[in-house]
C-alpha cells in the first residue's frame, strides 16, 4: 500500500489511519523528534538483547523473566519499525 507523505499514521491489527500534517505542524520539528525517540528506542531494544544474547541471564534467569525480555524486545523492535515508517513518510 502506498503510504501518503508527510502524515502521522498509526497502525493496529487490521487498521492503519493517516492524519496529513502538512501545513499544520512544524515538519523538521516533527523529524526531530521522532529521530529522537528513534534513537531512544533503539538503545532499549539494545540494552534487551544484550540480556538476551548473554548465556548468563538465559542460564541463571526464570523463564517467565526471559519471555518477558523477549516480548519487550518484540515491542521495541516493532515501535523502531513503526518510528522508521513514520520517519519515511516526511522525506
Amino acid at each position: 500500500m502506498n503510504r501518503p507523505k508527510k502524515c502521522l499514521f498509526k497502525t493496529s491489527q487490521d487498521i492503519e489511519v493517516f492524519i496529513p500534517v502538512e501545513g499544520l505542524i512544524d515538519i523538521e520539528a516533527q523529524i526531530k523528534r521522532l529521530n529522537k525517540d528513534l534513537d531512544k528506542t533503539q538503545k532499549e531494544l539494545e540494552k534487551l538483547n544484550k540480556k538476551l544474547n548473554n548465556s548468563k541471564f538465559i542460564d541463571n534467569a526464570p523463564d517467565d523473566v526471559i519471555k518477558e525480555v523477549k516480548d519487550k524486545a518484540d515491542i521495541f523492535t516493532n515501535k523502531v519499525k513503526s518510528i522508521e515508517l513514520n520517519l519515511q513518510s516526511f522525506q
